[in-house]
């Protein structure tokens, strides 16, 4: 595991997966816990691949959470980013939302900075995949807030996106690093919650 954050009955974790034919996968899982055990689950993973856009890999960067960190002003910063760039699709300021070029990405297919973001968000766009998401949740233990389970099925079980992702602000206003996974043509994401 690389990470784990909790806040109130939930937990997200970033690990690495492996599978019985010994290929491994980055996953993002949120657990829901109630009485001491797991009620609820959702999750997403993705290929550990060794060559990507950005030169990072899919689980590397800071794993400390600052203590000292403002967790409301971390919320706020990652749920409007979330909420403009991913829900309504809004590429009209990420200046406001990112750290520049300084933005840094674990995502395999996208560049750093903004410039690499605009550029993959621009083919998504292209391709005429949906990428609007009608619901989002987000969390904020300290410094890094993930924002997992982030799933939508805009056009029916065929046409269904899913992404999970973490988010770690630098800075007051602005999100500095991403782990994401991001897969436009899934028949469906996992999805468990009894």
């Amino acid at each position: 595991m690389h990470r784990a954050l909790a806040e109130g009955e939930y937990v997200v974790t970033h690990a690495t997966t492996t599978f019985s034919d010994g290929g491994q996968a980055a996953a993002f899982d949120l657990w829901k816990i109630a009485d001491g055990r797991i009620v609820g689950h959702w999750g997403d993973q993705e290929p550990i691949v060794q060559q990507t856009a950005n030169g990072h890999t899919q689980v590397d960067g800071p794993v400390a959470v600052d203590p000292g960190a403002d967790t409301q002003a971390t919320r706020r910063v990652v749920a409007e980013t979330v909420r403009t760039i991913l829900v309504e699709n809004d590429f009209s300021d990420l200046d406001r939302y990112l750290a520049g070029e300084a933005y840094i990405q674990h995502n395999p297919r996208f560049g750093d900075g903004i410039s690499g973001l605009a550029a993959a968000l621009g083919e998504l766009a292209k391709s005429g995949k949906p990428s609007r998401t009608p619901r989002c949740w987000t969390s904020s233990p300290r410094r890094t807030s993930p924002t997992p389970a982030r799933w939508a099925c805009s056009r029916g079980p065929t046409s269904c996106s899913t992404t999970s992702s973490a988010w770690r602000t630098d800075a007051p206003s602005s999100t500095g690093t991403s782990w994401s996974r991001a897969d436009m043509s899934r028949a469906s994401p996992r999805f468990f919650d009894p």
